[in-house]
């Protein structure tokens, strides 16, 4: 039988009847040693990105409940600021950066949909361009065009820039989420 510090059972009640001094000294020693820590999270988190990436997802998912409820009650507690702040601030960036408000949300949208993929807006002007900046439909003309996913999102569909195409507003409700043909393939617009 294992008895003193190499016991596990001794080790277990050491570290419980000592908790507070122990995390007093942890806290004292990343006061002091911050930058250095810092710098080697950095360096395995750029080292093993795989690994990182996971973990980050792994740990969104288990906590996935907790967070979500923690962030309700944040904003339940304090509504007021968040009215004020949609009221004041959002509006007005919207209106000054309609691309980049749109991007925002389109993004957001594919996140929460779990969506593989992601595209700049510099991407999704150059689709624009490869359709001459109009609808993709055939024999429409129109050069007021919104953001369409040839695949749906909400069917599995990607969020990279190959899977869009420009549709003006009327074409664009009318297709909602259905999969349709389309005049150009997806690997003719890879090249993108």
């Amino acid at each position: 039988m294992t008895v003193g510090r190499n016991c596990p059972a001794c080790k277990k009640a050491l570290k419980r009847n000592n908790a507070p001094r122990i995390r007093e000294y942890a806290r004292a020693y990343y006061a002091k040693n911050r930058g250095k820590i810092q710098a080697q999270y950095k360096a395995s988190r750029e080292a093993n990105p795989d690994r990182t990436r996971a973990w980050r997802k792994a740990d969104y998912e288990k906590h996935r409940e907790r967070r979500s409820a923690y962030g309700a009650e944040y904003r339940k507690a304090h509504a007021d600021q968040f009215r004020a702040y949609m009221k004041a601030y959002s509006p007005t960036y919207r209106r000054k950066n309609p691309g980049l408000a749109n991007a925002y949300w389109h993004k957001r949208r594919a996140v929460l949909l779990r969506c593989e993929g992601s595209h700049t807006p510099a991407e999704w002007e150059a689709v624009k361009r490869s359709f001459g900046d109009r609808c993709a439909e055939p024999g429409c003309n129109e050069k007021n065009v919104t953001k369409d996913h040839v695949v749906p999102l909400s069917r599995g569909g990607s969020n990279f820039a190959f899977n869009l195409q420009p549709l003006c507003g009327k074409h664009n409700s009318e297709k909602h989420d259905k999969l349709l043909t389309v005049s150009v393939s997806f690997f003719d617009r890879i090249a993108l």
